[in-house]
């Protein structure tokens, strides 16, 4: 099942664009958290295939849930292929502080029982394939890892309801993936100098809150993910910074959008909200590639994206622009948005549109494109946030 899953796995990237002792010997790897060195033990690979196998290692704890099994400050340096697997367990357990580097998977978690397992403050450097894999395991907490010129920097797939907070994933081919795994939740993460910074598939009503991805080729990728939350983030430096594709009635909103070649790239997507978000010094602020329908853009402040701040290709319709502030975007001197869709560019409700801040305060705004599009209501001053 799980080679399965993995190949689908790779189509789907491709599409968007993927038990031994202990040695009792102690070394200090170059690494510091919260100002203090760790000094770990080397260790051979961990391998639990089953409650009972938690015994043989004797770690410390119970396995209960107030007194978990603690797999920590161990160095897994080897050519196993993974450096610490765990699978079919019911038994709660936390790996903490320790350092891995394997020949494919750093750690791998499997098949485990809903909130049994904990991840953090871990360092996985340089697994050729998964920095850390948690696959058919729900409700399972990764905090504070590091994950590095890995593969993939961290996998959930087929597990639900997971907590990401305060994880780094830089210099992988894929930062961070979510395949097939509802309601997950990134927080405070920051995904820096991937080929792909973060890749959500196939994972409805899922929330990302308060991350950085930059400096990615591809920002931030969210492919077939209703209702999906992205709040408070900076998506900057990237070529695409937010890909959505198939998404519907999502959330967009209070995020930074700079320096991207496409600060927001939308294809195949319906009811989206895009509200109080910056989106400045981008090629292409917004672009409408097709099948972006019955969207509403409000409240967002648009600067210095130089082609255009939002490009609506044909077969983009009955979207709803309105309360947006338009800066100094446009390098042409044109129009400050392109539309070639039949869509609105002001509030029906309200008689209230845009701030443009080349409108020459009489009539209406002429948006350029096909579609005939104007701005009939433009605002005299920008909206208040």
């Amino acid at each position: 099942m799980i080679l399965t899953r993995k190949t689908m796995l790779i189509a789907a990237l491709t599409t968007a664009l993927l038990a031994l002792s202990a040695v009792a010997v102690t070394f200090i790897v170059l690494e510091v958290r919260d100002n203090d060195p760790i000094t770990y033990v080397e260790h051979d690979p961990i391998v639990i295939w089953g409650d009972d196998d938690f015994d043989a290692y004797k770690f410390p704890g119970k396995g209960t849930e107030n007194n978990p099994y603690r797999i920590s400050e161990y160095n897994i340096t080897t050519d196993s292929y993974t450096g610490i697997s765990i699978w079919n367990t019911k038994k709660y357990f936390i790996i903490e502080n320790c350092y891995i580097n394997a020949s494919a998977i750093g750690i791998s978690i499997e098949s485990v029982d809903p909130g049994s397992a904990i991840v953090t403050n871990n360092i996985c450097n340089s697994n050729a394939k998964i920095g850390i894999l948690v696959y058919d395991s729900p409700q399972i907490v990764l905090s504070k890892n590091t994950c590095r010129y890995n593969g993939y920097g961290l996998v959930i797939d087929s597990s639900s309801s997971c907590l990401l907070t305060e994880n780094i994933c830089k210099n992988n081919n894929v930062g961070i993936i979510i395949f097939y795994s509802p309601l997950a939740s990134l927080v405070k993460c920051e995904s820096l100098n991937n080929n792909l910074g973060i890749y959500v598939g196939y994972s409805s009503s899922s929330s990302i809150d308060d991350c950085k991805i930059n400096y990615n080729n591809e920002g931030l990728s969210i492919d077939s993910s209703p209702a999906f939350r992205i709040e408070e983030s900076e998506i900057s430096s990237n070529t695409y910074g937010l890909l959505m594709i198939k998404s519907r009635s999502s959330i967009i909103e209070n995020n930074d959008f700079n320096h991207n070649y496409y600060g927001i790239f939308l294809h195949e997507n319906t009811l989206a909200y895009f509200n109080h978000n910056n989106i400045t010094y981008n090629a292409y602020g917004m672009f409408f590639k097709t099948g972006v329908d019955t969207s509403t853009i409000s409240y967002n402040y648009f600067e210095r994206n130089y082609i255009y701040a939002i490009n609506i290709e044909l077969s983009n319709d009955n979207n709803v622009i309105h309360h947006n502030t338009f800066v100094n975007n446009s390098a042409s001197g044109m129009s400050q948005a392109h539309d070639d869709g039949l869509n609105l560019w002001y509030d029906i409700y309200s008689n209230s549109g845009n701030f443009w801040d080349d409108w020459i305060g009489i009539g209406s705004y002429t948006i350029d494109g096909f579609g005939g599009n104007s701005d009939l209501y433009p605002l005299e001053t920008p909206p208040v946030f």
